[in-house]
């Protein structure tokens, strides 16, 4: 027989978000100022984007440390600290979604 496992995590505080941005506009993550996140981030790039979105540090902007993320894709950044990390795009303008606790 065939069992599932729960796992539940409880959490303060859940941030929701979505936005865009274009290339010569990039934007950082804006949950709440301050606050420090339990277990991290996840961002999705929106499925009818054209171009990559680019996902980058703040610390490394314009020195091309960027991670892209293609229509659909989505990462898990286990980071405390949602402000920093930036957001642009490769040339048009993106759309992007993302969820923290």
């Amino acid at each position: 027989m065939w069992q599932a496992e729960t796992k539940r995590l409880i959490v303060d505080k859940v941030w929701l978000g979505s936005g865009s941005t274009n290339s010569s506009t990039g934007v950082t993550i804006n949950t709440s100022a301050g606050i420090t996140l339990v277990e991290g981030i996840r961002i999705k790039a929106d499925a009818s984007n054209n171009d990559a979105v680019l996902i980058y540090s703040t610390s490394s902007q314009g020195g091309g440390g960027n991670y892209p993320l293609n229509a659909g894709e989505e990462v898990f950044l286990p980071i405390s600290t949602p402000n920093t990390i930036n957001i642009a795009a490769e040339a048009n303008t993106v759309n992007y979604s993302f969820v923290a606790w």
